[in-house]
């Protein structure tokens, strides 16, 4: 019986180490002609076979500023690109925005939280930024895509 539960048990941590691969990530990269500064929301998918826990309870992680320099690839996140929800927001010095229709308010210093910290819309230095979608699904197991890069082009763009 001990050999039995012994092989069950190592089944097991090799399904659920094979649902998260070494070196899963989220990229942001700058293929405009400007430095950017850019910010990251994500709701991750955690579960049996799925990815991981943003520690955030039915709310979106937010995480940013990074300054990105032309041409320039950052990671904004270590782990599975296939296990969030991701959406992003982006401007440069020259008036460009990568943004949609999802109004949140961080504060404009660097930060990390989830999405009902209602403390940055209390700060006088907090505005309100519209991401936009970047990926809208999640999945979950052995066929999620582990490394995904939001791309901000030249010109910037309303999404």
């Amino acid at each position: 019986m001990t050999k039995t539960v012994t092989t069950f048990l190592l089944a097991v941590a090799a399904l659920v180490g094979a649902t998260r691969p070494a070196g899963a990530s989220t990229h942001f990269q700058n293929t405009s002609s400007n430095t950017i500064w850019a910010a990251h929301k994500f709701d991750s998918t955690s579960g049996f076979g799925c990815g991981y826990d943003d520690g955030c309870d039915h709310a979106s992680r937010m995480t940013g500023w990074w300054q990105i320099a032309p041409g320039g690839i950052t990671t904004v996140d270590s782990r599975g690109w296939g296990n969030a929800r991701h959406e992003a927001y982006a401007e440069d010095g020259l008036g460009h925005y990568w943004e949609g229709g999802d109004p949140v308010c961080l504060g404009n210093n660097g930060f990390n939280t989830c999405q009902y910290n209602d403390s940055l819309c209390n700060q006088p230095t907090s505005t309100y930024y519209s991401f936009f979608f970047a990926r809208n699904t999640t999945c979950c197991g052995g066929t999620c895509p582990t490394n995904g890069t939001i791309v901000f082009p030249e010109g910037g763009f309303v999404h």
